[in-house]
Order: structure tokens, then sequence, then C-alpha cells
């Protein structure tokens, strides 16, 4: 059985990042197929620290696509998703995240 080879856009919403008492954040989205708006579920995603290119976290995306990366450190870093799964190749989506902390409030 060869592989299906279908090429959409994954479509990302990135959901608000959230600020914690350590001063880390979190990401949370969903990944779904850009024309028919379906969840891919076992999308990788990767954050990548923008500075020396390391992996700092990684998730998959669960049976609805969603996910969540949690307790990063503010700085900039580059999103990957890869949506390989069994019978499709979607097209890799690269996002620039930057999580900036703010002062707590009492």
């Amino acid at each position: 059985m060869s592989f299906k080879h279908s090429y959409f856009v994954l479509f990302f919403v990135l959901f608000s990042s959230t600020v914690v008492s350590a001063q880390k954040a979190s990401i949370k989205g969903s990944v779904v197929d850009f024309q028919n708006q379906s969840p891919i579920e076992y999308a990788s995603i990767a954050l990548i620290n923008s500075v020396d290119n390391l992996v700092v976290a990684g998730e998959v995306s669960n049976k609805n696509g969603n996910f969540t990366i949690q307790n990063i450190k503010p700085g900039t870093y580059a999103l990957k998703i890869n949506g390989e799964v069994i019978l499709k190749a979607y097209q890799k989506f690269f996002k620039t995240v930057i999580l900036k902390s703010k002062p707590l409030r009492k």
C-alpha cells in the first residue's frame, strides 16, 4: 500500500499564552485540515528556540487535534507542526511565537 499525498495547509489556532507565578507560559492550539476543518490527530508539534535552534518542548495533538505545551520560559520560538499521518502527508507549518513575561498583579 502506498501513501496518498495530499498537501493541504495546516490551519493552526493559537490561543492565548498564559503567564503563571514562575514567569512561565503555556501554548494551546488545535491542528485542523484547512479544507474541511477536520481535526488532525497525532500531528507533531515542536517548539524550537530561535537563538540556538534546539527543540525545547514537544507535543502530539490528541484525537480532537488539540495540544498544550506548558512551562515555557519567555523568549522567541519557532513553532513547527508536522501533520504526517497514516494516509495523508500535510504541508509543514511554521510560526514564530514570542512569549513575554508580564508583571504579576496582587
